[in-house]
């Protein structure tokens, strides 16, 4: 995986993903886009899915508060 040309840097124990959808080709996102993966990348639904695509930040509600992995980096997420 790819973000702005540099290779993701992963630990070893992440999933493989399976199919990459619609991210099988360059995916451009606007200023107010997220493309949003699932923690299962096997098996999820997400910006993958046709049905689902770019998420724009008005359409995320909510806000994440804690990382439980990998384990290695569980805790509180700074504000």
């Amino acid at each position: 995986m790819y973000i702005n040309g540099k290779e993701l840097e992963e630990e070893k124990t992440a999933s493989k993903i399976e199919s990459a959808g619609i991210a099988e080709e360059e995916v451009t996102l606007a200023g107010d886009e997220y493309f949003v993966l699932g923690d299962n990348r096997s098996a999820s639904m997400d910006s993958r899915d046709a049905d689902i695509g770019n998420v724009k930040r008005s359409e995320i509600y909510g806000k994440a508060w804690i990382r439980v992995s990998p384990i290695s980096r569980f805790g509180f997420l700074k504000k």
